[in-house]
């Protein structure tokens, strides 16, 4: 375990590296104390909903964090803290509860440059799993975003959803939705952390819908980690923790596919993985009854969608073109997943490997990702009539998030002439180091 304690402080050495922390500032980072807590602002308290800023949960919030023991000195226990509680709501699931034969992961968080978490081994079938520092907020933000965007008020005391594609459709127009959209991914893309985003309260009546959808994007991200780990990925030599283009270019020893593809597959079978757990914790928390499946459904594939527009956007910022211009995303849920597979060829290798404004990336886009879950998700044995719903909401939010995304691109497209620059953070793979910073 020493040895993944190590490797995890390094990481978040780079990214206090990256976000321009000298080394007298990075020397006296300790544990963070009551009043640094209470600066941090709503959002950053998750116990219930917490971003109203109710002073009885902040308090609660506060003295479950002071004084908590965490993995590594440079480990910001408020972050830890999610993790931990995310960890125990999965930890009495019978997807975790039948590996229970091996060791749980050592949980944490970096500033890792990727909205996403990473998973790596250690010695002694030990593993570690690291979170971006800023990801829970991001999940929490873009689930306000999108609850907001289904809410449609309050009529003789009953509460209303917007559910369809024509109501999202004329939400798409609401100048309010437009600006937290632009205001959330600007300010991620721009600044590096979602939370500099101006805040604002959704109606208290939202609360629950804003958890059903963070939960799912959160348990999401943490049962795909968990995949690789149950699935025997760090079994496999070919799978290393660090791949350069030349290797990701090279054939797959003993077979006669690209590197690409073959990691590409094992990050769809942890997706697979993933969504599992999501239902499962879904249908234990309904108590059999499927009630909120579409809520949950929609924030586990809710990462790939802001997924796919925060790099999208990070292309015409940095670039000045958006590389998936040329790719039908839009009606992409109607095209299976064998006919994306062979259209690969047809569109632009950059798209085929998903190469990132970083580079080449181990991972499928986040478009083809999404549909693969969508497509796992429709062949299961759930009923139509919770399944089906499920999916066309899905949709719908995509596609409004679509249509605000082509409103927002002149904003970027002024922001590129103004030299208006991505955050550090976003440059490059800050997870590319071979050894511990001087």
């Amino acid at each position: 375990m020493e040895d993944l304690i190590q490797r995890i402080e390094m990481l978040q050495l780079v990214g206090f590296r990256r976000l321009g922390l000298t080394d007298e500032q990075i020397a006296n980072i300790t544990a963070i104390d009551e009043k640094s807590l209470r600066a941090q602002g709503s959002d950053e308290f998750h116990a219930g909903i917490t971003a109203r800023g109710r002073q009885d949960e902040q308090d609660r919030w506060i003295r479950s964090i002071v004084g908590l023991k965490v993995p590594t000195r440079f480990q910001n226990p408020g972050s830890y803290r999610l993790i931990l509680d995310l960890w125990r709501a999965l930890s009495t699931e019978e997807i975790v509860q039948k590996n229970a034969a091996l060791s749980p992961p050592l949980l944490a968080t970096a500033w890792t440059g990727t909205v996403n978490a990473l998973v790596f081994p250690g010695k002694n079938d030990d593993t570690a799993i690291v979170f971006d520092e800023s990801i829970f907020h991001f999940a929490h933000l873009l689930s306000k975003l999108v609850a907001n965007l289904l809410y449609w008020g309050i009529e003789q005391d009953n509460f209303i959803l917007g559910l369809g594609a024509n109501s999202l459709a004329r939400k798409s127009t609401d100048e309010a939705i437009y600006q937290r959209f632009s205001e959330l991914f600007i300010s991620y893309l721009t600044k590096g952390s979602p939370t500099a985003a101006p805040r604002y309260i959704p109606p208290r009546e939202l609360d629950p819908l804003i958890i059903s959808i963070r939960d799912g994007f959160e348990i999401f991200v943490l049962g795909h980690e968990l995949g690789h780990v149950y699935c025997g990925h760090f079994s496999d030599p070919r799978l290393k923790f660090q791949a350069d283009e030349k290797t990701l270019l090279s054939t797959v020893e003993g077979g006669d596919q690209p590197m690409w593809r073959y990691r590409h597959q094992k990050e769809l079978e942890a997706d697979d993985h993933g969504l599992r757990t999501v239902l499962k914790f879904c249908f234990s928390e309904a108590q059999g009854s499927p009630r909120n499946l579409q809520f949950y459904y929609l924030g586990a594939l809710l990462f790939f969608v802001g997924l796919e527009m925060f790099e999208r956007m990070k292309c015409l910022l940095q670039y000045g073109e958006d590389w998936w211009d040329d790719f039908p995303t839009a009606d992409l849920s109607d095209i299976p997943n064998t006919v994306i597979d062979e259209a690969r060829s047809q569109f632009s290798w950059a798209f085929a490997r998903w190469e990132t404004a970083t580079g080449p990336s181990t991972h499928p886009s986040p478009i083809l990702r999404r549909q693969s879950l969508r497509n796992i998700f429709a062949g299961l044995n759930i009923p139509v009539e919770f399944s089906l719903p499920a999916l066309m909401l899905e949709r719908n939010v995509y596609v409004v998030m679509t249509k605000l995304l082509r409103r927002i691109r002149p904003t970027i497209e002024e922001m590129r002439k103004e030299k208006t620059q991505i955050h550090p953070l976003w440059r490059a793979n800050p997870t590319a180091f071979t050894s511990k910073p001087s």
